[in-house]
């Protein structure tokens, strides 16, 4: 029998045109690949047993890693030691080795779905990608079948007709994978992840637009014109820089309007850490004319900014449309001005609300420390000031966000903004003029 430091390169490519190959590897005592003719590659055990030899099998080296079948082997020889029933040991491996043999990609998602996605409003979103994108493809293939090949084969047919999408569908495969193989293991009883090494296929430009203080105001300008149910969360993004989804999806009990909170759970943060947001004027005025809007209207849900077709059950959508109707009032706007406006996204507002406090000076010297505006957009710090540094620093985001309102409030005077939106103050409804009028 061949003796052999294994690697996990070789032990992917092993071929032979023997019947049969056995390699020893001198990595692991007692832990051989056999590597046979007809392409299917198995890992062994083989050792004394009560005085016999005994060749006890794993499985597929395409179904268990290197590492994997290394330490299974470790374990069954520290187990012979001890003078353990081994084979006990075995039946539980051949039980695991069975039942990955018969989980199908759709069975391997409900489990997904049920143990591995905390946040519930998360799950309709990615049942819907992958009945779209998955299912026609994989679903009914056993999850060994699946391996990265075929994973880049789907992810490029995706790139072809939607490049952009094509990069949700990969996040979807990479985090749902990698839970089977690590925080599911238990229940899936995968070792290999198959989508370990899939890429991204579209390359997103950098993205530099940001909103100077005349477009702010054009933007000010332009909301109360419409009678938008929109108009209040956009106002949050503006004043606050959060990402659309933490602030479109906000649900009440995450605010205490009386101390002026906002603390967004873990589950919706996308570096996965709680967020507290202070509320700071207009921002808390805004938001409890808001709720008691709501109160009149006997519509209060759960969601503070609901879709009005979902009866409460899911956030306001329709925003891709909002943006385009305020794009073009800002260009109506800008005209009669004789200037001309680019086109800007809510990820944009984000990006002007950090190269804003970013910019402030005072005596030539920073309003808002760097590091405080990384904490208000809920940026990842890392390093040994994550591991380290466990304050709060709310007094401090406090400050910075008066420092951005007070700006903010001052561009809505130059340019007569009224302090709420039309659909609270109940102001009329004007047509959007389009540009070429």
């Amino acid at each position: 029998m061949p003796q052999k430091m294994l690697t996990a390169k070789f032990v992917e490519s092993a071929k032979t045109t023997k019947t049969k190959e056995v390699f020893s590897d001198t990595g692991c005592p007692n832990l051989a690949l056999i590597v046979r003719g007809t392409g299917t590659n198995t890992w062994v055990w083989r050792g004394r047993v009560d005085g016999e030899i005994r060749n006890i099998t794993f499985g597929s080296s395409s179904v268990h890693t290197l590492g994997a079948a290394r330490e299974w082997a470790t374990r069954l020889t520290e187990s012979r030691d001890a003078k353990q029933d081994v084979i006990e040991i075995v039946k539980v491996s051949t039980d695991k080795e069975e039942f990955l043999k018969g989980l199908t990609c759709d069975a391997l998602f409900d489990i997904y779905m049920e143990h591995g996605i905390a946040h519930l409003r998360s799950k309709g979103a990615l049942r819907s990608l992958y009945n779209r994108d998955l299912a026609p493809k994989i679903g009914k293939m056993k999850v060994v079948n699946v391996d990265h090949d075929l994973l880049m084969g789907i992810l490029r047919q995706k790139h072809k007709v939607a490049p952009a999408a094509s990069n949700q569908l990969e996040s979807l495969l990479s985090a749902w994978f990698n839970w089977s193989v690590k925080g599911g293991s238990d229940l899936t009883k995968m070792t290999v992840n198959p989508a370990a090494n899939i890429i991204k296929l579209h390359k997103i430009p950098s993205r530099t637009r940001f909103l100077e203080d005349y477009e702010i105001g054009l933007l000010l300008k332009a909301i109360p014109q419409f009678r938008s149910r929109l108009a209040v969360p956009t106002y949050l993004l503006i004043y606050l820089g959060l990402r659309r989804a933490e602030v479109f999806e906000a649900e009440w009990s995450e605010f205490d309007l009386d101390k002026g909170e906002w603390l967004i759970p873990r589950e919706r943060m996308k570096n996965k850490w709680p967020h507290m947001v202070p509320l700071v004027e207009p921002v808390l005025s805004l938001l409890k004319a808001h709720r008691a809007q709501q109160a009149s209207d006997g519509v209060l849900t759960t969601l503070v900014f609901p879709s009005r077709l979902a009866k409460g059950e899911k956030p306001l959508t329709g925003y891709s449309d909002w943006v385009e109707d305020l794009n073009a009032k800002m260009r109506w706007f800008a005209m009669k001005d004789g200037k001309v406006v680019a086109r800007w996204s809510f990820h944009d507002l984000r990006r002007t609300f950090s190269t804003g406090l970013n910019s402030m000076r005072k005596d030539k010297r920073r309003v808002v420390d760097k590091d405080i505006i990384e904490l208000c957009l809920a940026h990842k710090q890392g390093g040994i000031q994550e591991t380290y540094d466990k304050h709060d620093y709310f007094e401090e985001k406090r400050d910075a966000l008066i420092a951005w309102s007070d700006h903010i409030e001052t561009i809505k005077v130059l340019f007569d903004v009224p302090k709420l939106p039309a659909p609270l103050l109940a102001l009329p409804s004007p047509e959007v003029e389009s540009a070429a009028a």
